[in-house]
C-alpha cells in the first residue's frame, strides 16, 4: 500500500534512478516522481507491477487551469497511470468552490479519457474543517475516486482526524491516500487501520526494513 515519493526538487538524476531501483526491489505499489523524469520512470517500470505516477501544479496548486490541463496532457503522454493534482488552495480558503471545481473537473475528465487515475491533493493543514467538508462534497460531485491529504511539503501532513473527517463525508468507495509525516511502520499501520488505501512516503526503505525485522526476516 506504499507509494514511494521522489519529489524533492534537489534529488539528482542518480538519486532518482537509485530511488526507482530501490522501490522496484521492495515491490511497492507505485512511484510518484518529478514530472521531468516521468518518461524515464515509465520505461524503468516496464515488466513490473509498480504504477508510474507524477504531479500536477505541485506543490502549491496555484497554476491557472489552462496550465494544469497542459501538465495533465503531458504526464499522460509520458506514461503516468496515476496523477496527483494539487487544488488551488488560495481559491479554497477564499471558498471559491466554482474555481476549485473548474480545475478538478478539467483534470479528472482529461485523465479519465486517457485511462489515468486522478488523485486530488487537499493540503489539509491549510484548510478549516468546514472547507475540507465542502471540498469532499465537491470531489464526490465531480466523480473523483481518490483523495490525498497532503503534498508532504506543507506545514503538516496527514492526521488521523483528517482521515476520519474525509471518510465521514465521502462514500465508502472513495479511496484515501495519507501523505506527509509518514515516517515509521507504525504510521503506515495506523493509516491502514483508519481505512486508507495507500500511504505516500519518501522513507519507504526504512519502513519496509522495519517491517522485515518485525517479521524476523531482517
Amino acid at each position: 500500500m506504499i507509494n514511494h515519493a521522489l519529489l524533492k526538487p534537489y534529488l539528482s538524476m542518480d538519486d532518482l534512478e537509485e530511488g526507482i531501483d530501490m522501490a522496484i526491489d521492495y515491490n511497492v505499489a507505485g512511484i510518484c516522481i518529478l514530472p521531468y523524469f516521468l518518461d524515464e520512470l515509465a520505461v524503468m517500470l516496464v515488466g513490473t507491477d509498480l504504477v508510474p505516477m507524477s504531479t500536477i501544479a505541485f506543490p502549491h496548486g496555484a497554476l491557472p487551469t489552462v496550465s494544469k490541463i497542459s501538465e495533465t496532457l503531458k504526464v499522460a503522454e509520458d506514461g503516468a497511470k496515476e496523477l496527483e493534482l494539487v487544488i488551488n488552495v488560495s481559491r479554497a480558503v477564499t471558498e471559491d468552490w466554482y474555481g476549485v471545481g473548474e480545475d478538478i473537473h478539467a483534470v479528472v475528465n482529461i485523465a479519465k479519457d486517457r485511462g489515468v487515475i486522478a488523485k486530488i491533493i487537499f493540503e489539509t493543514a491549510l484548510l478549516s474543517d468546514v472547507q475540507k467538508v465542502e471540498l469532499c462534497a465537491l470531489c464526490v460531485d465531480l466523480g473523483v475516486e481518490w483523495i490525498k491529504t497532503s503534498t508532504g511539503f506543507g506545514a503538516q501532513g496527514a492526521t488521523p482526524e483528517d482521515i476520519k473527517l474525509i471518510k465521514e463525508h465521502t462514500p465508502e468507495s472513495m479511496n484515501i491516500e495519507a501523505s506527509g509525516s509518514i515516517r515509521t511502520l507504525d504510521d503506515v499501520l495506523l493509516y491502514r487501520s483508519l481505512g486508507c488505501a495507500r500511504v505516500s512516503t519518501s522513507d519507504t526503505k526504512k519502513i519496509l526494513d522495519e517491517c522485515k525485522q518485525r517479521l524476523g526476516e531482517g
